[in-house]
């Protein structure tokens, strides 16, 4: 349940002030209540309380305010109530109708505060505070602040790792293990050895240390950088067997069909058939793409896409299996009547 303006303090006039306490009218934090749009906002606060039962909630200024007290200074829970408690600023920020003596809440409320104002919402609240300010400032026709401003974007905080940051070694590693995992499940290959609860140690030893000494971060980055080099070997000897993470050769068993065109070819083995009869359509040789990656990193220098293509001719060259297996029975069926005469 929810009432609004439960406290009816909307300016620094209504604000109760006990005799011998005037507020600064310039203090920042009365500046900062008159740049947010609190009856906006609490319109969008109280649809989280559909019901009109139970009793009622905090107002959403008290919510809203203390999270950001909070925010600005970093105070826990318990300390943040005896500061808006000693505070007549704080007070006034979080919309008390006056000065008061008592705790406007209890600490544990704040755990209700921040299940409430999700990120969602504060999102939302955020875009009504920007959308209030805008046009307190309207520009003058007659300024001469007129034309372009250029703007230098080298100069602007960007939210960018460096290079050198180990979160982006340790985002590299992981990602490598991911592709191994999906070459092995896809293939059905037993999984190598990839350490990865060792690495994941030695990056949190890092990520999770206040003091990080020079010393520390050449260790720990040399370590990540030893896991990638691991995990880059095991892709490429993938790859030089056929064995491809790209979406578009995962498909095709590319040693798979390297053994049929050697059987077919050189053997005549008509089985080939049977077992490209049963291959889902999608890994026949006629689906290479023909980008050459396989072949430039085949340690024999196998000329792949040339090889399938010849290989995709020769199945369709001749009777099919099933059409094999037809004649067969025709044969013998003919057999069997020249035996009964």
């Amino acid at each position: 349940m929810y009432k609004k303006n439960q406290n009816h303090q909307f300016s620094l006039q209504d604000f109760n002030q006990p005799m011998g306490l005037k507020l600064d009218p310039e203090n920042k934090w009365i500046k900062k209540a008159a740049m947010i749009p609190w009856d906006e906002i609490e319109a969008v606060y109280a649809d989280l309380f559909p019901s009109d039962c139970g009793m009622p909630a905090k107002p959403l200024r008290m919510a809203l305010g203390a999270l950001l007290i909070q925010k600005k200074f970093g105070f826990s829970d318990r300390e943040l109530v005896e500061q808006i408690q000693e505070n007549p600023y704080y007070q006034y920020f979080i919309g008390l109708p006056g000065f008061q003596l008592e705790k406007p809440f209890a600490p544990s409320l704040m755990v209700e505060f921040r299940k409430r104002i999700t990120d969602e919402k504060l999102a939302e609240i955020n875009e009504l505070i920007i959308d209030y300010n805008k046009n307190d400032h309207p520009s003058d026709g007659n300024s001469e602040n007129k034309g372009t401003m250029i703007i230098d974007a080298t100069c602007a905080p960007q939210n960018i790792a460096f290079p050198q940051d180990i979160n982006l070694l340790n985002e590299a590693r992981e990602n490598l293990e991911a592709i191994i995992s999906s070459v092995c499940y896809e293939y059905n290959l037993l999984k190598p050895r990839m350490y990865k609860n060792n690495a994941r140690k030695d990056y949190l030893a890092l990520a999770k240390c206040k003091k990080r000494s020079s010393k520390k971060i050449r260790k720990a980055i040399k370590k990540q950088l030893q896991y990638i080099r691991r995990d880059r070997n095991y892709i490429d000897w993938f790859m030089s067997y056929g064995y491809y993470p790209d979406k578009h050769q995962m498909g095709l068993d590319i040693p798979m069909l390297l053994s049929g065109y050697n059987d077919l070819k050189f053997a005549s083995a008509m089985t080939v058939k049977m077992q490209m009869d049963g291959t889902p359509a999608e890994k026949w040789p006629d689906k290479c793409i023909g980008c050459g990656a396989c072949a430039s990193v085949c340690p024999q220098h196998i000329g792949i896409p040339g090889v399938l293509k010849e290989y995709n001719e020769m199945l369709h060259t001749g009777p099919t299996w099933a059409e094999m297996c037809r004649q067969r029975e025709e044969a013998a069926e003919k057999m069997r009547k020249q035996l009964n005469e």
